[in-house]
């Protein structure tokens, strides 16, 4: 393409892209979300609000824009500003994409088909509307494919101002960088000589060292204590270990263990990539491969578009080898949107040929409509409410000049940041995490360096001295947490309270409690359905409390159907029910204790220890026949199980049965060394004769 046909082609390009803008803007208005939602929303947030410092590598440059936009633009709260702050980022994204398909040859229909196309993508869509890093990320990948694509711009200067934008575009999400391999092989192509492209390398890499020293937020605004102060970044050696993301072990994407690196795994992640695409696009993804065929695109090669793709999409989780798990499958979706972009500009390529063999190609343009409509549930998020209900609920079961420790779950630490930090709501109360990482430590300066062990004393320690002198509060699933205090739920959250505590009850907060929960949304997010039942987990736990089984069966049984697969739930609710049986039991009320096992074994059938300990309530009522039944569907289950075994042995020890009980007793004595089983062993034998 000549220099004035592209200058008319962008001419003609830029009637479209400011309408292409304001419409998005006027659809999303529709549909962003009012406040805080679930997972980083809330953090995010209170660093663009508070200009703090977010979890490694830190988002600078999410903090210092969202702050600026949230001012220029104040409506309504802080979370609704930052809302705002992404769908901004999308439309100008949406509006630069155009342009760049325009002027990568596809002519205005097929390029607007590309980006309406992109636009129907469920996860390009819900990171639209609620506060998250991922629209600012997609708007620098546009600008920097818009910057290779011109070829009007000498190849220095393409360089130079893609390696200041990846630079700065790494202050909100470092993947950007995954955009390299395919610039650098564009800007190779396009040089085609080694010392002009060791010229324009030297170009791009002073840009990236200026536009990265964005980075430079992190040690200054660390020095000032802001509210949030991940890693505390004020010297150099803590902000490079912020930067590199070394507490999740940088090129790692969680703290979980990755996959082994085998060609299985290899295959196995790729796949995960291609699984989550047709969830994006469904039949219509079949336009991009048909695309690559008949790419004809000026500017960009099609091997520049498979690079970017391959490097944004499978390589990202080949780099990473995440562990396959319903949290993971959740969250990995979003950092795939910069891969759609390729793919989107392929299948406009896709509908030009089409459409130059037939007019009939022009039924295409009814499949983005039909996603959009198709995915809406998984995407509009204007009732939005549950994290926000969840954190002012929170707050309202405090005390007065109470003090509340957080002991996990990001939706707990970040929206009760948002709403304590950024909103200032109950001042009077003091919030701290357990790590001592997202709120003012409470443990002392030296806390981060000591072990494991010494963490846990100190921990102990001071909360012990707030419980002395305050209300103590804990968001915890662990109720030996503090020891010599036990735990008394309050609502949402669990009293610390002294053993020989008397006074009044505590108060039934659920009827003052507003908690909103769009069941479309929890059917579509894995983060939902993390914190969608914990209201019902906390109400089975005051059912425990307050000594009604049938209540609790119900509300853990609720709490398991709407969070089936997220990973708290079902080992947390089987060990609520046994540990309340087993209180049960040592107050010496056996009924209770049988119906909770009941309860744990209906709700959480796979647990052994559930069925061993339901055999052995029904055999403090003497229902021996009954407990024998569920003691072998607990070795039934494992025949491993040693404790099985033994429960198994020590029953039919009670009912007489020397034979059966030396047989259990042997299969304890096979599986691990027990002195006490191997003398029930010989007696057992001695009296079942010969």
């Amino acid at each position: 393409m000549d220099s004035p046909t592209l200058r008319r082609t962008t001419q003609d390009a830029g009637r479209w892209t400011p309408l292409i803008f304001l419409l998005f803007i006027l659809m999303g208005l529709r549909f962003v979300a009012p406040s805080v939602t679930v997972g980083d929303s809330g953090e995010f947030a209170t660093a663009a609000s508070t200009l703090s410092i977010a979890h490694p590598p830190g988002f600078p440059l999410y903090a210092l824009a969202g702050k600026a936009v949230g001012t220029l633009l104040p409506l309504g709260g802080w979370a609704f500003r930052t809302n705002l702050f992404s769908l901004l980022c999308s439309a100008a994204a949406l509006a630069l994409f155009f342009d760049l398909a325009v002027v990568a040859g596809l002519g205005a229909l097929p390029a607007g088909f590309a980006a309406a196309l992109l636009a129907a993508s469920p996860i390009l869509l819900y990171n639209s509307f609620v506060t998250e890093v991922f629209a600012l990320n997609l708007l620098a990948g546009v600008a920097a494919l818009r910057l290779l694509v011109d070829p009007l711009l000498p190849p220095a200067r393409v360089a130079a101002a893609g390696g200041l934008l990846l630079g700065l575009a790494a202050g909100s999400h470092q993947t950007i960088v995954l955009i390299l391999p395919a610039a650098l092989l564009a800007l190779w192509l396009r040089t085609a000589s080694a010392p002009r492209f060791a010229r324009v390398l030297a170009w791009s890499a002073a840009g990236f060292a200026l536009g990265f020293s964005v980075y430079l937020f992190l040690p200054i605004r660390s020095a000032h204590g802001p509210p949030l102060d991940w890693g505390h970044p004020a010297d150099w050696q803590s902000a490079w270990h912020v930067i590199l993301r070394k507490d999740y072990g940088s090129l790692a994407l969680t703290v979980d263990a990755p996959l082994a690196r085998t060609p299985g795994n290899a295959a196995l992640q790729a796949g995960r990539w291609l699984v989550a695409l047709w969830a994006q696009w469904g039949p219509a993804a079949a336009l991009s491969v048909f695309g690559a065929f008949v790419w004809t695109g000026t500017g960009l090669g099609l091997p520049v578009l498979l690079v970017f793709a391959f490097f944004t999409g499978p390589f990202f989780l080949l780099l990473g080898n995440p562990p396959m798990n319903a949290e993971l499958e959740g969250a990995l979706p979003r950092f795939y949107l910069l891969s759609l972009l390729p793919l989107a500009l392929l299948a406009g390529a896709g509908f030009r040929w089409l459409l130059t063999r037939s007019r009939a190609a022009l039924l295409l343009l009814s499949l983005p409509v039909m996603l959009l409509a198709y995915g809406r549930p998984s995407w509009d998020a204007r009732w939005d409410l549950l994290a926000y209900d969840y954190g002012r609920s929170v707050l309202r079961s405090l005390s007065p000049g109470s003090a509340l420790f957080m002991d996990g779950g990001d939706d707990t630490f970040y929206t009760l940041a948002f709403l304590h930090l950024a909103e200032g709501r109950r001042g009077d109360a003091e919030l701290h995490d357990r790590g001592g990482l997202i709120y003012r430590n409470a443990y002392g300066p030296d806390f981060r360096r000591l072990n494991h062990d010494e963490k846990e004393v100190r921990r102990r320690l001071i909360e012990a001295q707030f419980a002395a002198t305050r209300p103590l509060f804990y968001s915890t699933m662990n109720p030996g947490i503090l020891p010599g205090y036990a735990l008394a739920p309050v609502g949402l959250v669990q009293q610390a309270r002294a053993p020989d505590a008397h006074g009044r009850a505590l108060p039934p907060l659920w009827p003052f409690y507003v908690l909103r929960a769009e069941d479309r949304l929890t059917r579509a997010h894995y983060r939902y359905r993390a914190l969608a039942p914990f209201p019902f987990f906390m109400k089975g736990l005051g059912a425990l409390e307050s000594r009604d089984p049938a209540s609790a069966g119900l509300n853990m049984g609720e709490a398991l159907l709407r969070g089936a697969d997220a990973l708290w739930v079902k080992g947390n609710v089987a060990y609520a029910l046994g540990f309340g049986a087993w209180r049960a039991g040592v107050e010496g009320d056996w009924a209770r204790a049988e119906r909770l096992y009941a309860w744990e074994n209906r709700l959480v059938p796979e647990d052994i220890p559930g069925w061993m300990n339901h055999g052995v309530a029904l055999e403090k009522l003497g229902r021996l026949e009954q407990a024998e039944i569920l003691e072998r569907r607990a070795v039934a289950l494992d025949p491993r199980h040693a404790d099985a075994w033994y429960a198994l042995g020590a029953l039919y020890w009670k009912k007489q049965e020397w034979k059966s009980a030396a047989e259990a007793f042997a299969q304890v004595v096979a599986l691990r060394a027990d002195p006490a089983a191997a003398e029930y062993l010989r007696r057992a034998r001695e009296k079942a004769g010969p």
